[in-house]
């Protein structure tokens, strides 16, 4: 008996069958529903089974061709592409694909039913043994698992770098050493273990939510069983264990916060371990349902999973200084791949479901798009107007002059010029410029010396430039403060760090898969931090006049006639394309004095002091190259080029001001 099936009616009457008749069923063809096309063994519609969305025939998958006694719900039973039933009550056999009960309408197709009376249950398929069975086994987990490699090396990388990375070991050892009970170090560390623990929940679920959707609730029917069990409480606990890793080799001072999150770490494992022997507990004995949780709690933690990434992407764009602030480095990647699991592994199963390799196609997306789509021009600002200004500057004989006419004691007292090479080192070396600068004007002051004047410039590199800019903008801003070096300090000692992972974990992220180029990238919200940490800083002083200062041109930090002499700010990027210096500097030197490219020139307008801070200090990975037209000293025309940290060419600062240096001796001599 042959009997044509379609897709879009709930129920298709096959024949009548009496109590104890046995039957073999065989079925085929391909039916559709909606987009997805398969055969009579139906698709796992992973989204569906992650938000508890069930088929008419529950537990089954989605579009399996099933059959059942007409009016007997308990004598459904699956037919997919071949079976064998004997029927223990008598009655009209109908059957139907395994669709919502309100879902046939945009059904598309049917498959062809073969029934024979009689027959035997199928044999279960030879996988053979050796080599060639445990390929088939291998290849059939892995192709039941998608999603579950790629939470694994998320994992595996954040927890490699916190292990064996000499920068993952320091964030750590920052966080311990900081102090609970002091505001906003306990913020950070309450953010720090919210966000692992997070992470840590979002690898064990969503690994257990792809293997329950692929091999059903049911822990007896999983092979290899102990692997299916054993790897989402693994992927759960490895945060903790890498925390735990990298604390012990580079120990903190605050072992208290150490101990909570290894107990935190714990708990959880302990937990995930003994769920299910809780939840039967709780339900009196009835079987707990697959993932985190029974009762609706996984529709609702997938729910919170979705729409928390967006939210936290929104956020992240709007406002990543403040979400960088608040929650810190560490925190961000825990959070941001907490979120990035539950996109990734829908997208991946729908994927597998439609037959597209998910993973593959965006990585092409993000290499083509790439051939295009570049948000990285130097000052560039995503949803509001770039800083700009003109670049008039003094030369460098304007500059000497007027700091001559600066000094005290008149024309004929002895001039003291100091210049200070600031060398690179990422925030430390930021905080250190900070240190040293604000130290040294107290010193001077305390013996009567006022130092400001004898300044006459600041060469910095890579993170130097945030203590050297902003020394120069507190000398504008409050240069009388009585708390001047706190005031330098708390801007320089601000968390920066957090704000450049926040863009780079998803603005810019994001962007790369993205055809058109409109999201702020790595460095705009970089730029922000410092923008943020100024107005912040200003704002605690009592000072808010001045909170604008790193959003204002570089260049009203310059010295200027009948104003308290400021030092020039030289601020050392590197050429991509040439491998020679950029300078953002706050006086137009000529080819002979500094063989070195002018970065206002090239680009033809100023920036803000926080793109100049940047112009400087591009550190790898943590922020990208930035585009813009280089203009090469004594060289016609213009090349599109990319600045790098200023540590590719002279990671002390100390050349610029040796050519500098020789210039102004060649001015003084030439003017007698």
């Amino acid at each position: 008996m042959e009997v044509n099936v379609p897709s879009n009616l709930p129920r298709v009457p096959v024949m009548r069958v009496s109590a104890g008749e046995t039957w073999s069923f065989s079925a085929s063809g391909h039916w559709t529903n909606g987009f997805i096309s398969c055969g009579p063994d139906g698709y796992r519609n992973f989204l569906a089974d992650a938000l508890e969305i069930e088929p008419v025939a529950a537990g089954n998958p989605w579009f399996r061709l099933m059959g059942r006694i007409e009016g007997e719900p308990d004598s459904t039973f699956p037919i997919g592409a071949g079976c064998t039933e004997t029927f223990a009550a008598a009655g009209d056999l109908v059957v139907f694909a395994n669709d919502s009960a309100n879902g046939y309408s945009n059904n598309k197709g049917s498959v062809t039913l073969t029934a024979l009376p009689g027959g035997v249950a199928p044999a279960p398929p030879n996988e053979g043994g050796g080599f060639i069975g445990a390929w088939h086994r291998f290849r059939d987990v892995f192709s039941r698992t998608h999603g579950i490699p790629v939470i694994a090396a998320l994992v595996l990388g954040v927890s490699w770098i916190l292990v064996f990375m000499r920068q993952g070991q320091d964030l750590m050892r920052g966080v311990g050493e900081d102090n609970f009970w002091q505001f906003p170090s306990g913020l950070l560390q309450i953010a720090f273990a919210a966000g692992l623990l997070f992470l840590a929940i979002q690898a064990w679920s969503w690994s257990r939510l792809v293997i329950t959707s692929n091999y059903g609730a049911d822990r007896d029917l999983w092979r290899p069983r102990r692997f299916l069990v054993w790897t989402p409480r693994v992927l759960g606990a490895l945060p903790f264990a890498a925390v735990a890793l990298a604390l012990w080799f580079n120990p903190a001072s605050n072992s208290y916060f150490v101990w909570a999150l290894i107990l935190l770490g714990l708990a959880f494992f302990a937990l995930v371990i003994a769920r299910q022997d809780i939840q039967r507990r709780a339900t009196g004995g009835a079987a707990p349902a697959g993932g985190p949780g029974a009762g609706g709690f996984q529709r609702r933690w997938v729910l919170f999973g979705l729409i928390g990434a967006g939210v936290t992407m929104a956020v992240a764009t709007l406002w990543p200084a403040h979400f960088g602030a608040w929650l810190g480095a560490p925190a961000v990647v825990f959070f941001g791949l907490g979120f990035i699991i539950p996109v990734i592994v829908i997208a991946i199963q729908i994927g597998t479901s439609l037959r597209i390799p998910v993973v593959g196609a965006l990585l092409l997306a993000a290499v083509v798009f790439g051939l295009w789509v570049d948000n990285h021009a130097v000052g560039r600002r995503a949803f509001v107007a770039a800083t700009t200004g003109p670049t008039d500057r003094l030369s460098l004989a304007e500059a000497y002059e007027l700091w001559r006419a600066a000094q005290p004691g008149g024309a004929t007292a002895k001039k003291t010029m100091v210049l200070v090479a600031v060398q690179g080192g990422a925030s430390r070396a930021g905080y250190w410029t900070a240190l040293a600068l604000g130290s040294l004007r107290e010193a001077a002051k305390a013996k009567g010396v006022d130092i400001d004047p004898h300044i006459f410039a600041i060469s910095s590199v890579s993170g130097g430039s945030v203590g050297a800019i902003g020394y120069a903008a507190m000398l504008r801003a409050s240069p009388d403060a009585p708390d001047f070096k706190l005031r330098l300090l708390r801007f320089a000692g601000e968390n920066a760090l957090g704000s450049a992972v926040t863009g780079m974990m998803f603005p810019d992220l994001l962007q790369r898969f993205i055809p058109v180029a409109f999201l702020p990238d790595r460095a705009e919200t970089l730029e922000r931090s410092w923008e943020y940490a100024w107005d912040d800083t200003m704002t605690a002083s009592g000072a808010p006049a001045s909170a604008s200062l790193m959003r204002e041109p570089f260049l009203n930090l310059a010295p200027k006639a009948g104003e308290p002499w400021r030092p020039i700010l030289i601020v050392q990027g590197a050429s991509e394309d040439g491998g020679r210096r950029v300078l953002t500097s706050a006086v137009k030197f000529s080819c002979d004095e500094v063989d070195a490219d002018d970065f206002l020139e090239s680009e033809g307008h100023d920036v803000a002091a926080s793109t100049a801070i940047l112009n400087g200090a591009r550190f790898p990975w943590v922020s990208p190259g930035g585009t813009f037209p280089a203009n090469r000293c004594g060289t016609p025309g213009r090349v599109s080029d990319h600045i790098l940290d200023g540590g590719y060419f002279d990671n002390a600062g100390a050349e610029t001001l040796r050519e500098m240096e020789r210039a102004i001796r060649a001015i003084r001599q030439k003017a007698g």
